[in-house]
């Protein structure tokens, strides 16, 4: 019988909630995303780096970008990679399809055969795709001062209805304070100061203004060094953001690789205001007509039902698990970097939180204290790892204070998802088994009363940070970046290359990022140098490239370059002295009349060589 979570699930004392206002209101600018408080959110899409063939030089190259990166973020802010394993649609051979029309009726037939395999790979789960997000949180100034603002008028006002009162009722401060707080809490419900989030509210125009301007300065700077990093940052359009949001809350219709829907105009920055909403739903037959179609509405329009273990959202499970404790010691660039080779789909979160220095500061004299309290209690073998513990915090503490290093929150999370429970099981257990064998002192944590809330946290966009983070250096925090993915050629699908991370890669030969369009195959004999060649040839000439080859060699019987020649119908000339066929040195283009000095410089040249003494 097949699982019903609706029937299994179902508790008649919880309420169903509506998934869309569980979300935090989106509205997609053009270059961020703003949020429910004001706060804006700025996603920028990367390319994974092919790490396996750097130096340690490189590396370390790498990682001091990285660590600008950090510096350069705003203290309070929160910097997010997600990295996203996805099984790859049968439609992803598209590109291929249309890029090799060329050649004649034979080359069509092997580029058709070569299209069929391509896309039955795909179908069968074989190819894997993967995409890397970077986002960043903004808030502006304002917003640190906005809520003691909002609280002025109604203190005022209460104060002065405090003294009134007293002043009426002759000196009965009891009523004159029960009256002053009244009309003071009823001043800031009725102003909304008292609401820790309330609905959004469309901003002023020359405000929206300033923080669109201060975000694109502090984008630049960002993609500036993602660009000496080498990662190849794409500012996201609003629809590049609907992308990334409905993936995560549709891996069902995602699999099946359907595409996202447009975002929604950002013209129309309102929302239903909650009250007005439920009362909607109840006398105007559910409001729908009240409003326009939002973008949390669009991204979001499954249901989200959990159990005591999983998530079911769009008819997949899905299962969360989190780092709560980071390794012991110094780490490694590219920690995750096994991981992230693996087969099947994934997503992986790397939240770090860039804390203010004093609020850094002061976390590290508490680690102190906690320390030394340990030290004096004669508490056995947890002493001296509390010594080492002390020496390190001082080690950092000096570091901090001379701008060294800085101190940041880090978060890792692991998202898995499968048709069916067996399935997420397996792939959960294989993540487990990672990080168990791979950091022997990292504590994962499987998710299970905080799944629906570390699950919301984890979405792209949603401005906030994931449950469980913990304070280390910014060295450390950017070694955990999930950066790592299979070589990358080029973005014209001439030829496609399987890779050992079960993705395809392309190869073009005429890429013009290339310096210079000359290659040269080296190998032992019969490791395929010459199958590999004649594969690229005819790839080539189904991309439109006209094709020749000069083999040495009688191709008697007929070798590999003659077959392909005679399967595409290809002219061949053999230079023999008993074909009557000849190459003259001496002849002209036509139209010529007399030969150029690079044609004089050639013959001369080429005549030497033939008239040489022997020896020389």
């Amino acid at each position: 019988m097949p699982y019903d979570p609706a029937r299994e699930s179902a508790d008649p004392w919880v309420l169903a909630a509506s998934l869309t206002r569980r979300l935090p209101y989106w509205a997609a600018l053009d270059d961020a995303m703003l949020l429910r408080d004001g706060s804006y959110e700025v996603g920028v899409e990367i390319d994974p780096v092919y790490l396996d063939s750097m130096s340690d030089t490189e590396l370390e190259l790498l990682h001091r970008r990285l660590m600008r990166l950090i510096e350069m973020l705003p203290p309070g802010e929160r910097l997010r990679l997600v990295y996203s394993r996805y099984l790859e649609p049968p439609s992803f051979a598209d590109g291929f399809a249309s890029s090799g029309a060329h050649g004649n009726h034979a080359s069509q037939r092997l580029h058709a055969a070569r299209l069929a395999t391509l896309r039955e790979a795909a179908a069968s789960g074989r190819i894997v795709g993967r995409r890397l997000l970077l986002s960043f949180t903004y808030h502006p100034p304002r917003m640190k001062t906005g809520r003691r603002r909002g609280l002025f008028f109604p203190a005022v006002l209460g104060g002065v209805a405090a003294l009134t009162a007293a002043a009426v009722t002759s000196g009965q401060w009891a009523l004159a304070a029960a009256t002053g707080g009244l009309v003071a809490s009823g001043t800031a419900w009725l102003m909304g100061a008292g609401q820790g989030r309330r609905p959004f509210t469309p901003l002023p125009e020359d405000l929206l203004d300033q923080d669109l301007r201060d975000i694109r300065t502090l984008r630049e700077r960002i993609f500036t060094t993602l660009q000496a990093a080498g990662l190849r940052p794409r500012p996201l359009t609003p629809d590049g953001y609907m992308e990334w949001a409905w993936r995560h809350f549709n891996p069902g219709r995602a699999t099946a690789g359907l595409r996202a829907p447009r975002a929604p105009s950002s013209d129309r920055l309102a929302d239903i205001p909650h009250s007005f909403y439920s009362g909607a739903r109840k006398w105007l037959g559910r409001g729908a007509w009240a409003a326009p179609t939002t973008f949390r509405e669009l991204a979001a329009p499954s249901s989200v039902i959990r159990d005591e273990r999983h998530l079911m959202v769009d008819g997949h499970t899905v299962q969360v698990m989190s780092i709560d404790t980071l390794p012991v010691g110094v780490t490694t660039m590219n920690a995750l970097g096994s991981l992230l080779s693996q087969h099947f789909p994934v997503t992986v979160v790397v939240d770090i939180v860039k804390d203010p220095r004093g609020a850094a500061m002061r976390r590290l004299m508490l680690r102190q204290r906690l320390l030394r309290s340990i030290t004096v209690s004669d508490m056995g073998q947890d002493e001296p790892a509390a010594v080492r513990g002390i020496e390190k915090v001082a080690e950092t503490q000096y570091r901090l204070a001379g701008g060294e290093t800085e101190v940041v929150r880090v978060g890792c999370a692991v998202i898995v998802s499968g048709a069916d429970r067996d399935e997420v099981q397996r792939r959960t257990e294989h993540v487990v088994s990672w990080f168990a064998n791979e950091m022997q002192d990292v504590r994962l944590v499987v998710e299970d009363a905080a799944l629906a809330r570390t699950f919301f946290a984890l979405a792209p966009f949603s401005g906030e940070v994931m449950p469980r983070t913990r304070a280390a250096e910014a060295e450390n925090g950017v070694d955990f970046l999930p950066l790592s993915g299979p070589p990358r050629l080029s973005d014209r699908p001439v030829m496609p290359l399987h890779t050992r991370y079960s993705t395809v890669m392309w190869l073009d030969p005429f890429d013009p990022r290339l310096s210079a369009w000359n290659a040269v195959l080296a190998g032992p004999t019969g490791s395929g140098k010459t199958v590999f060649a004649v594969g690229l040839a005819l790839h080539a000439y189904a991309a439109g490239a006209r094709v020749i080859v000069v083999d040495r060699g009688s191709n008697v019987p007929p070798g590999p370059w003659l077959t392909a020649t005679r399967a595409i119908g290809g002219q061949y000339i053999t230079f023999d002295p008993s074909s009557g066929i000849a190459i003259n040195p001496c002849d002209l283009p036509p139209g010529q009349v007399e030969p150029d000095p690079s044609k004089l410089s050639f013959l001369t040249t080429l005549i030497s060589r033939m008239a040489s003494d022997r020896g020389e």
